[in-house]
């Protein structure tokens, strides 16, 4: 399988190895595996370039990249890669805009401290989160402002905390909004 391919090859690899490394990458459509095990051996290489192709993957047509990028971004250790996140959350496109959230949450999990900035929260309760149209990006929203809202001092957060995020955390489980 693609997993256990990926988990034997990051142990040996070597940086003459980068070029194989981009073009697993550049796998077409229809090869979102190829893609995964690209991003996965990049991550493992510690590759300077490492974070910005991963900020890119987030972007990527197929749900399980786009979804295993965020957690490889999650586990960097690079402190650059935090507000770069928020920003993306704050500024990017709808659906990188989910899968940055997605990732924050991740790195709230991982770390056990709020990886969202004050004005991430802040624009998560706007028409770019929580009441987005569509369905990812409020879903994710939700669950970003249960990890990264809890100790906001933005006013608007509390109300949403106890009403509107549960509704669409209820709404976001009975469907399969994550499954873009």
């Amino acid at each position: 399988t693609t997993a256990r391919a990926t988990e034997f090859l990051a142990g040996v690899l070597t940086p003459e190895d980068r070029p194989k490394i981009d073009g697993l990458l550049r796998a077409p459509g229809k090869q979102h595996g190829v893609r995964m095990a690209g991003l996965e051996l990049l991550s493992r290489t510690h590759a300077v370039d490492a974070p910005d192709r991963l900020v890119v993957a987030l972007g990527d047509p197929h749900p399980d990249v786009a979804r295993r990028a965020a957690q490889l971004l999650a586990g960097l250790d690079d402190p650059a890669v935090a507000p770069r996140v928020n920003a993306i959350v704050r500024d990017g496109d709808v659906r990188e805009r989910a899968y940055a959230m997605l990732s924050l949450v991740e790195r709230c999990r991982r770390t056990r401290a709020n990886a969202f900035e004050p004005a991430t929260v802040s624009a998560l309760t706007t028409r770019r989160g929580l009441l987005h149209p569509d369905l990812l990006c409020r879903g994710a929203s939700a669950v970003a402002l249960v990890f990264g809202g809890l100790d906001s001092t933005d006013p608007a957060v509390g109300p949403l905390l106890d009403r509107d995020v549960v509704t669409v955390l209820i709404s976001t489980v009975g469907g399969d909004h994550f499954v873009d």
